[in-house]
């Protein structure tokens, strides 16, 4: 296990370039160089141990530069959502009340015009690169002074969580540091690899399991860096051998050349139908296909399944997998015991969350040992764990529980369906009932919809409203956001 100084000297023994995007490229001591230049520019302007400090983290190696030079410091790095709107950085900002903000030159300037008489301090520019450190807020703002079980807290990552206001889950760098390792272990990532980094890095699956497992094994970075959606020729012109993407972008690249330097690529973020799957297989031949399961709290990773080596699979989703080196996953009932059939997914992992910060008033939750509940329903076969969907969108129509995963497979296996969303919806007489949001060809219609969807469940567990929509609204990771789908014109 490596703390961040001798990680940090391990990287400026390789002579090759170790991370480069479309501007800039770096040899390890280059980047070493960089890297202890933003510690000691931090360091200037008064980051000491503990201090929270958040960074505007976009995909540039600018970001990554500084992400480790804020530790090299002995600050904590609170990621943070480069597309949030002002108005929401704001109010974060408010809620926990970080020393520093590091981000690119306008943003800075936008906060210190909206903040006002609250700034203290002019605009620094970091290290080399482009990004720049406002002070907003008092010098002591430290975790260390907050206390509350945070003292071993380095890295800090944003979850809207089920409320919708935002919580950071809190992190060790030596819990992230080792499951950065197990997951880079887990799909045999070596050194000589060229890991194309496409998941924004503020995403933990871009930050431990792209950022930091190509870092830690030996192989070169290559950020993307942009919001579009990746293409073939970057693939081919940059000779990426190992890419992660999320279900919803693989669907969206399909390699038309035969030959390419991909040799290996995970998919995560989100359930993989195995129609979807089917799909891929053939999108990418030759391919080392590995579908992983992860959530922040859980270091992220915990679990990978490959299946290139699967003949044609079923129509449902992708099995839990394999889980990672030192993980346990059991199903257990509401009262945390052990269950055959379906419940919620358990995981007993060496690198838990260390909690959940909810802000400087509202306080610190510890997660009280290594054992997480991820709030996601699986079944257990005996071939493996299955994913059922998640306990918060399970919707109960007619006194019938539908999870909306369960409907959405069968929707998405139609032919001319690109996307779909199932959520629920009050009713004054039922309580909730379920509504389909689908993406789909002109040809589509709700008949053909139903007539799906009844070879496999009953009239009652049938959606009560389908509504034909021109998009499924998506993050920059290819989640489903909660933003309302945009309606079919015409």
């Amino acid at each position: 296990m490596m703390n961040i100084k001798e990680f940090v000297r391990a990287l400026s023994s390789r002579e090759e370039i170790v991370i480069s995007d479309r501007n800039r490229a770096f040899t390890g001591p280059e980047f070493v160089r960089e890297i202890e230049s933003v510690a000691s520019c931090l360091i200037e302007i008064g980051v000491r141990r503990k201090s929270v400090v958040f960074l505007r983290t976009a995909n540039t190696a600018d970001c990554v530069a500084t992400c480790l030079g804020i530790l090299l410091c002995g600050g904590v790095v609170f990621v943070c959502n480069p597309y949030d709107p002002l108005d929401r950085l704001n109010s974060t900002i408010d809620r926990y009340l970080p020393y520093l903000i590091v981000s690119d030159n306008a943003t800075a300037q936008a906060v210190r015009k909206l903040r006002g008489d609250n700034m203290h301090d002019a605009i620094r520019p970091l290290g080399t690169g482009s990004l720049n450190a406002l002070c907003v807020g008092p010098r002591d703002s430290t975790l260390d002074e907050r206390g509350g079980g945070m003292r071993d807290a380095d890295v800090a990552i944003f979850s809207s969580g089920s409320t919708g206001q935002p919580k950071a889950i809190l992190h060790s760098w030596e819990n992230l540091f080792l499951n950065a390792v197990m997951h880079a272990e887990s799909i045999g990532l070596v050194e000589g690899d060229r890991v194309g980094a496409v998941l924004p890095i503020y995403f933990s699956y871009g930050l431990v399991a792209t950022v930091l497992s190509s870092l830690v094994a030996g192989a070169t970075l290559v950020i993307y860096g942009q919001k579009d959606v990746v293409d073939e020729s970057w693939i081919r012109d940059n000779h990426i051998t190992v890419l992660g993407l999320t279900p919803y972008f693989a669907r969206l690249l399909s390699l038309r050349e035969r030959k390419t330097s991909l040799r290996v690529l995970t998919f995560g973020g989100d359930a993989l139908f195995a129609s979807a799957a089917n799909e891929i297989k053939q999108n990418y031949p030759g391919c080392e296909l590995y579908s992983t399961y992860g959530l922040t709290e859980a270091g992220p990773r915990v679990a990978t399944y490959r299946f290139d080596n699967v003949t044609q699979m079923v129509p449902e989703v992708m099995p839990l997998g394999t889980p990672l080196s030192g993980v346990r996953c059991l199903v257990c009932d509401d009262r945390g015991n052990s269950v055959s059939g379906i419940g919620e997914l358990v995981v007993e992992t060496k690198t838990p969350m260390l909690g959940y910060y909810h802000g400087v008033k509202s306080g610190f939750e510890s997660a009280g040992g290594n054992v997480i509940h991820t709030g996601d329903i699986f079944e257990e076969r005996s071939d493996g764990l299955y994913f059922v969907g998640r306990k918060k969108d399970i919707i109960v129509q007619c006194g019938e529980k539908l999870f909306p995963i369960a409907l959405e497979s069968v929707i998405h296996r139609i032919d001319g369906v690109f996307d779909v969303r199932v959520d629920g919806i009050p009713d004054a007489e039922r309580g909730e009932v379920a509504k389909a949001y689908i993406h789909a060809s002109e040809h589509v219609t709700t008949t053909t919809i139903r007539r799906a969807l009844l070879k496999q469940f009953s009239h009652a567990s049938l959606p009560r409203y389908f509504e034909f929509v021109d998009s499924i609204p998506r993050s920059p990771t290819g989640k489903k956001t909660r933003s309302y789908p945009v309606a079919r014109v015409g």
